[in-house]
Parts: structure tokens; C-alpha cells; sequence
């Protein structure tokens, strides 16, 4: 029975070459000749490991930082599958475990955050003195660019320039550790610097010119591909250059990084809050002010103070030209004035008298006409910073000379 099967197995291989199979049905190289694996999303084999051709390799090119997924297809019950940097220096993944069958077979998916380079997957038989081992698979390989611009942001020495302003894309992926960027601060005052992470966890670092200090070393953010984390970290920096370090703390993933003078729009706001009481100028409101920026806004308005209004207690004749008043005083005011007409609507033929002492509550108005009607009214006024508030005017009390 094995011999049958193997005469099968070698049977369906010759079969493929003689009618020319296209690319993507051929059989895999060695690593130094391995045929390229497209990141397509399509599946590519039937490729076989047996007893005599126990292993395949298979180059993933990968232009851009960004996240190559791989899917292995197994039709047998145990392969090994590895996967390699360019030099084979670095083994990212050595997984053995399927259970396919050739009816049933098993679907492994494999994701890596990679940088920019050429990529090996090694497909091997895992025991390749037994029979029932061999079999066939499938692999396809898919990639998402990152759509990063931080070429050469390499170390402490070599950093790449961060201008104020601008967003930069990086990752930390599979082969990258750890990104520095420059950061030159015209004048002294407040600044902001914006981290998105779109990956579990990245260091953060933020230091002066010579590392003497760091300003800031945080490392949790639990972001994800989907939905990141954002910080922001807020400085009052004297003008002069500056470093951000980011470092890979295991996870892989995107990020952005960005900075600029800090301001009402880019700020985060913590805000304090102040109740301002009205006055006879202005009215009063709850004024808020952020910790961070000085930005501030007013809420909750109250109306501004009004002074009492005064009335008319009594008046009584004097002469047949004269009246005496008497009023009620207001306790906030500077004095009071009087005005009075023959005219009920106050519209015309209107005179004046001001009493520019507050406690003073009464006086005479003289030089009327006799046996005339006449209307008066009285008002409190205050004077503040240069300026007349004045009071509601009372009620016309009405009377008629003798």
C-alpha cells in the first residue's frame, strides 16, 4: 500500500511538469533559488513535501513597511513551517503542528509587521522517514502598506528631522527596534507632541539635545490596528533641540508622531473654573481657564446689579410756586434725580434737579406754576469708573399747586 501511494505521489508530480503548469502551480526552489510568492491574496501550489523532496522555499518580496499576511493550507498531518529574514540570520516563526488530511485539510494564518526587505518561508517535511507524513499544501500571502515616511530615523546620531507641523508614519516592526527624531525649537514657550499607536505597546522617550535629562519614559498604550490610542504630551521647552525616541517593547505595529507650538486648538484642556460676580457695568458669568494653554470661555451669565428703585413717600406745599418732596434713599446709590412736567407722558417741558448725597431724602422744587398739575419722578444713581449707572425711575406721584 505505501508503494502504491508513493507511485502516486511521484505520478501527480511529473504529471504537473509535463503539462506545463503556470507559475503559481510550480514547485518551490531552494533558498537560493526560490521561486517569488506573490502577495496577491491568491493561492499558490499544489506544492508537496514527501520523502524524497522534503522541503520548499518560497521569497515574499516586501516593498513597503506594512503587515504581510501569510496562510498555509495543509492537505497531510505534520509540516514544519518556518519563516526567515533575508540572510536566513533571523527565524521569526518554527511551527510544526497541522492534522490535515486530504480530505479535510487544516488553514494556519500567520501575520508579521515588517520593514521593507526580501523575506523567506521554509516549508519542510517534519518526518520525512515516514510515509504518511507527505502530502501537499497551499500558500497564499497578502500584504497592507503602512503608508509610512520615516526613512532614516535610525539612531541618536543619525535621527531624522521632524519639522513642527508635520505628521510622521513609522512602525516598529519585526526587524526595526527603535526610531529617533530630531526636533528643533525656535523660542522658548509651550509645545505639544501628538503619539497615535496603532499596535498593544511602544516606549516613548523624550529627551534634550545631549540625553543628560528625559523629560518623559512611558511605555503602555493598548492600541490596535483599528482603532490606536492617542497621547499627548505637553512641554515648556526653551528654544533648542530636542529627541523622541521610540523603541519597540515586543508588540509590532504603526504609529504617528507629530509636534507643534501648543495652542487653543491643539490642546487637550484642563480647565479651572472662576465665578466672576456681576457689577453695574458688566454682568457676571463663570469664566473657565485651561491649566495647560490659557485658553479660556465664559458660561453662566448673570445679569448685571441694578440699583433699587427709589419712590416718592410724600410731598407737601410750601408756597403756591413750591413743593416739598420726601423719598426713600437706596442704600448703593450716589444720589438721585428728579425730573418733572406738566405733561403726564414726561415728553416735553421736562426739568431736572440732582441730589448728589445719598442719604439725603428730601428737598423743594420751586418756581412752579400756580394752581397747574405737574407729574414728578424720581431715580437713584451711581457713579463708577467714570461712568453714571442709573436706577428705574419710580412711580409719577402727581400733584397740583395752589
Amino acid at each position: 500500500m505505501k508503494r502504491i501511494l508513493t507511485i502516486v505521489l511521484t505520478l501527480s508530480m511529473l504529471v504537473s511538469l509535463v503539462t506545463g503548469m503556470p507559475c503559481k502551480e510550480a514547485k518551490a526552489a531552494g533558498y537560493e533559488s526560490a521561486v517569488q510568492l506573490q502577495t496577491d491574496g491568491e493561492w499558490y501550489g499544489d506544492y508537496w513535501v514527501t520523502q524524497t523532496e522534503t522541503d520548499n522555499w518560497h521569497k515574499i518580496i516586501v516593498p513597503f513597511d506594512g503587515k504581510l499576511t501569510i496562510k498555509l493550507m495543509c492537505y497531510l498531518d505534520r509540516m514544519t513551517f518556518e519563516f526567515y529574514n533575508e540572510d536566513i540570520s533571523k527565524k521569526f516563526t518554527d511551527e510544526t503542528w497541522y492534522h490535515g488530511t486530504e480530505t479535510s485539510p487544516t488553514t494556519e494564518t500567520y501575520e508579521y509587521v515588517l520593514s521593507a526587505g526580501t523575506y523567506y518561508v521554509h516549508a519542510a517535511n517534519y518526518y520525512p522517514e515516514y510515509e504518511q507524513y507527505s502530502g501537499r499544501y497551499k500558500i497564499q500571502a497578502s500584504f497592507k502598506e503602512f503608508g509610512t515616511n520615516n526613512k532614516g530615523a535610525d539612531s541618536y546620531d543619525s535621527p531624522l528631522q521632524l519639522p513642527a507641523g508635520r505628521e510622521m508614519v513609522g512602525a516598529m516592526t519585526e526587524t526595526e527596534e527603535v526610531d529617533w527624531y530630531r526636533l528643533d525649537v525656535p523660542k522658548d514657550g509651550r509645545y505639544t507632541v501628538k503619539l497615535a499607536a496603532y499596535l498593544e505597546r511602544i516606549s516613548y522617550e523624550f529627551y534634550n539635545a545631549d540625553l543628560s535629562q528625559r523629560l518623559t519614559d512611558e511605555t503602555y498604550f493598548h492600541g490596535k490596528e483599528d482603532s490606536p490610542v492617542t497621547k499627548v504630551y505637553n512641554y515648556t521647552l526653551s528654544a533648542g533641540t530636542y529627541y523622541i525616541k521610540l523603541e519597540k517593547s515586543y508588540y509590532t505595529g504603526k504609529y504617528t508622531v507629530s509636534w507643534e507650538a501648543l495652542n487653543a486648538a491643539n490642546c487637550s484642556h484642563e480647565y479651572s473654573s472662576t465665578y466672576v460676580a456681576p457689577t453695574y457695568l458688566k454682568k457676571g458669568y463663570t469664566l473657565y481657564e485651561c491649566k495647560i494653554c490659557g485658553a479660556t470661555y465664559k458660561d453662566n451669565y448673570v445679569a448685571k446689579k441694578k440699583l433699587s428703585q427709589g419712590y416718592i413717600s410724600s410731598y407737601s406745599y410750601v408756597k403756591g410756586k413750591t413743593i416739598h418732596l420726601r423719598w426713600s434713599t437706596v442704600g448703593d446709590a450716589s444720589g438721585y434725580q428728579i425730573r418733572w412736567s406738566r405733561k403726564k407722558s414726561m415728553k416735553s417741558g421736562v426739568k431736572t434737579k440732582k441730589i448728589k448725597v445719598q442719604s439725603k431724602s428730601e428737598c423743594s422744587i420751586t418756581k412752579l406754576t400756580k394752581k397747574k398739575n405737574y407729574y414728578v419722578q424720581l431715580r437713584p444713581y451711581k457713579n463708577i469708573e467714570g461712568k453714571v449707572v442709573y436706577g428705574d425711575w419710580s412711580a409719577k406721584a402727581q400733584f397740583k399747586t395752589k
